[in-house]
């Protein structure tokens, strides 16, 4: 299994939404000829309803650990309305059992916890 964590810019003009997507393509690109299942968590400073994150969900065959237990947001933690920019993502042969958004720990940021499990055969 290949853990990797991601920390990409954020698309706040254009040459840092060129790279941001940049980041997105190569990372897209590195995660295709990996054998091994894979799990990509972090910080991708993108929505689910981005075009560019789905694009890359797409691109890197991964899925969602939102699926099934709703996105709440992440970001940023001292409000009470945030955003759901840190995902944890894995490959299809992956299954989430467990997801959940934890408590302000002093980072701008809420933890994303995860627990994933093989698919059943």
């Amino acid at each position: 299994m290949l853990v990797i964590g991601v920390h990409t810019l954020p698309p706040r003009d254009r040459p840092y939404a060129n790279r941001h997507a940049e980041q997105l393509q190569a990372l897209a690109k590195r995660i295709r000829i990996e054998k091994r299942p894979v799990i990509v968590l972090g910080d991708f400073n993108s929505t689910p309803w981005s075009s560019r994150y789905r694009r890359f969900l797409d691109e890197a065959g991964l899925v969602s650990s939102v699926q099934g237990f709703g996105a709440p947001g992440t970001w940023p933690a001292m409000l009470p309305m945030r955003i759901p920019i840190d995902h944890v993502l894995h490959s299809p042969s992956l299954r989430t059992v467990d997801r959940r958004v934890g408590p302000s720990v002093g980072s701008d940021h809420l933890a994303v916890t995860a627990v994933l499990a093989p698919n059943k055969p």
